[in-house]
């Protein structure tokens, strides 16, 4: 997995061309993005981002490839994410 336009190396043990389950965790307290794969915490991949215009889900993809977002609004997630909720929660 790389991570940002600098294409900095992130995750470097996950197969991203097998499937799974990717994880984002995002703590706008201390703002810090993280990610994780099949349950397993792969660090933090972003910090002390601009929060000031508010911020934006995005997915990028090609056409093999193939997704399904969870907010967990309708689906319990498939792992556990202690200290952290789903935003539909918060308000």
């Amino acid at each position: 997995m790389m991570m940002g336009s600098v294409r900095l190396p992130y995750a470097k043990e996950v197969d991203a061309d097998s499937s799974g389950i990717i994880q984002c965790y995002i703590d706008l307290d201390n703002r810090k993005i993280s990610f994780g794969f099949n349950g397993k915490f792969l660090g933090v991949a972003f910090e002390n981002f601009d929060i000031s215009n508010g911020i934006y889900a995005a997915v990028s993809t090609n056409l093999e490839n193939e997704c399904r977002l969870n907010f967990g609004i309708n689906a319990p997630f498939g792992y556990d994410n202690e200290g952290y909720t789903t935003f539909w929660r918060m308000y």
